[in-house]
């Protein structure tokens, strides 16, 4: 839904020559705050799609303004970022000091970004680069933060404004009862509100509804190899849990009436390459698996990490079908050169990928920021034309890139390497033809890399931000 400004916006973007995504609604999930406020990935079907508009600039001039907020420690990278319903930011941030990882959860002014809260959370082991112990994390219907950490338990904060200032407080945990050395990944509703989660050892697990301990657990293994799992997962309203390993991609589905209720109901293996590749933070999918229905066909998609092309990849995800699951596969990226680790945007049949190739550490060599450019979108919808476009001259090191479907613009942050110098840039790209729409300088060096956390765009300010090593970069169009 969109606010008057936005519409105001959306009717000049289309007399500007943009054009809307003809995109059907995500269904919003009953158990997790609305679309565009929930958690990293926008929504349940983890699209990273928003309903709403970003910082468009005065409509092809580039008019638009970017500013470095600091956070409270330096460096410090807030992976996810969301929203309460006063449209204040909400977000976890992670440094490392004295070899510990440590985190935070933080209120912050959209506008000012000044920290109205903050509230410490378990530090444990990881380094910045984990997004195990709060990376990510959700908003409930409550517009309660979700938060896996780094202690192997999950705490549900509450908001409590009764109190000046606001504070945080812990009204609620899960207990898991892991080894210690497992790191909770995530952990998201399904739509009958029991809360599931996975370990970068390959656990899954779920809690029966309305228990906090003795969840049903089991471990992916490959012939007693422990499969990795290394993002997020997707969940839909016929029950289906979307998971991916560094060997296959999953459906589960919960079965009270089992005596192991976590019910695998379907497993597809897919080419895992032979190495991590650099820019990859394990050996196999990048990516957050991506639901996408076209018509009454229900899809999931990932990406692979062959050689020497990745593919975006497709399945079926529904509970019974009879055919063959993965439908469809598609080689992106030049040979030798192609890995993301990133989830794969998906709206209105199709799904845009891009290449994160050669991108490593944020603190080490300027070497380390030669990324291999690419940018691509893919269509799945029946189209002659799979591949659309592809902009290859585009560089874009780590970040989750979002798209809107009210301006036709995927929002995303580039980099170019000059004079031994990464120089940054938020970049607006149009969503029919792959070209650069606008773009702001942010900054240059290791302060302005984002280091894998995702662009944001605000549910009603149409503001945008990029949370980097510095802080966070707010972008807004400049007034007038």
């Amino acid at each position: 839904m969109l606010n008057k400004k936005q519409k105001k916006q959306a009717s000049q973007a289309v007399q500007g020559g943009l054009k809307p995504i003809p995109a059907a609604p995500v269904p919003p999930h009953p158990f997790m705050a609305p679309n565009n406020y929930s958690n990293m990935h926008c929504d349940a079907y983890q699209t990273d799609a928003y309903t709403c508009m970003g910082p468009v600039g005065t409509f092809g001039t580039g008019n638009i303004n970017a500013e470095l907020y600091n956070l409270n420690h330096n460096p410090e990278i807030c992976p996810s970022v969301t929203f309460d319903k006063r449209g204040r930011l909400i977000t976890v941030g992670i440094w490392v000091e004295n070899e510990t990882t440590q985190h935070e959860l933080l209120l912050m002014d959209p506008e000012t970004l000044d920290i109205i809260t903050s509230c410490p959370l378990p530090s444990g082991s990881g380094g910045s680069s984990s997004f195990g112990g709060g990376g990510y994390f959700y908003l409930d219907r409550d517009l309660r933060a979700v938060v896996p950490l780094a202690d192997g338990t999950i705490g549900v904060y509450r908001l409590d404004e009764t109190c000046t200032p606001p504070r945080f407080e812990q009204v609620l945990a899960y207990y898991p009862k892991l080894d210690p050395s497992s790191s909770i990944q995530s952990a998201m509703p399904d739509w009958s509100g029991r809360l599931w989660f996975v370990t970068d050892d390959g656990h899954v697990g779920v809690f029966d509804v309305d228990t906090t301990t003795n969840p049903h657990v089991m471990q992916l293994k490959n012939r007693e190899v422990v499969e990795h799992i290394a993002n997020s997962f997707a969940v839909d309203e016929t029950g289906g849990v979307f998971i991916v390993s560094d060997h296959a991609m999953y459906r589960f589905d919960y079965d009270p009436s089992a005596k192991y209720p976590i019910s695998r109901t379907w497993r597809c293996t897919y080419d895992n390459g032979t190495r991590t590749k650099p820019g990859q933070k394990s050996r196999g999918s990048g990516t957050t698996p991506t639901l996408l229905n076209i018509g009454d066909f229900q899809f999931v998609a990932i990406t692979d990490n062959a050689a020497p092309q990745m593919h975006v990849v497709v399945y079926r995800r529904e509970k019974d079908f009879n055919g063959t699951r993965e439908v469809f596969q598609q080689a992106v990226f030049p040979a030798k050169k192609s890995d993301t680790e990133n989830s794969l945007i998906g709206v209105a049949g199709t799904f845009i990928v891009e290449n994160n190739y050669g991108y490593l550490a944020p603190f080490g060599s300027a070497q380390l920021y030669k990324t291999t450019p690419g940018m691509a979108l893919i269509n799945f919808s029946n189209s002659p034309k799979v591949i659309p476009w592809a902009n290859s001259t585009l560089s874009v090191p780590s970040v989750v890139s979002k798209v809107s479907i009210p301006d036709g613009l995927v929002y995303t942050y580039s980099m170019t390497f000059e004079n031994k110098t990464a120089k940054w840039y938020f970049t607006v790209v149009d969503f029919y033809t792959g070209t650069v729409y606008s773009q702001i300088h942010t900054g240059d060096g290791v302060d302005f890399d984002n280091h894998y956390s995702a662009v944001a765009l605000h549910p009603t300010l149409g503001n945008a931000y990029v949370p980097v090593n510095g802080g966070i970069v707010k972008i807004s169009n400049n007034a007038g």
